[in-house]
């Protein structure tokens, strides 16, 4: 499934959303971070973005390619295997997009992430979406 971190990027996104938001799907994120995901989203302003293109994998998240100008293209790669944000593992782009998506435009992120075997903590602003 080929995901974009943002909201209303490919309806995709937004049935993911949507379904979480209905109770029918679970995910990773604590109840502190529901919470506020969940706030985050009334005010569209307030929603966090990466600006990356992705699609599950077997063990991750592998990046396909980063939108031109955004937060992303500064710290991943094409080929990059996202398997954590903030210590959360978030073994689908689903996830991803959530705990980004919770995150506060201008906060840090950290993502651990596998490039050409090996083991990386990168940070990343948020942008606002």
């Amino acid at each position: 499934m080929l995901c974009v971190v943002g909201m209303g990027v490919l309806i995709v996104g937004s049935i993911a959303v949507t379904s979480w938001l209905e109770g029918t799907r679970t995910t990773n994120l604590p109840a502190v971070d529901q919470a506020r995901f969940m706030s985050s989203t009334t005010a569209v302003s307030q929603v966090g973005w990466l600006g990356v293109n992705a699609i599950d994998s077997p063990v991750g998240v592998t990046v396909i390619a980063c939108d031109a100008g955004s937060p992303a293209q500064v710290a991943l790669r094409q080929g990059d295997l996202i398997l954590a944000v903030d210590g959360v593992p978030t073994p689908t782009m689903a996830d991803v997009r959530l705990r980004v998506e919770a995150a506060l435009p201008g906060t840090l992120i950290t993502l651990d992430v596998v490039r050409h075997h090996v083991t990386l903590r990168v940070q990343v602003p948020v942008a606002q979406r």
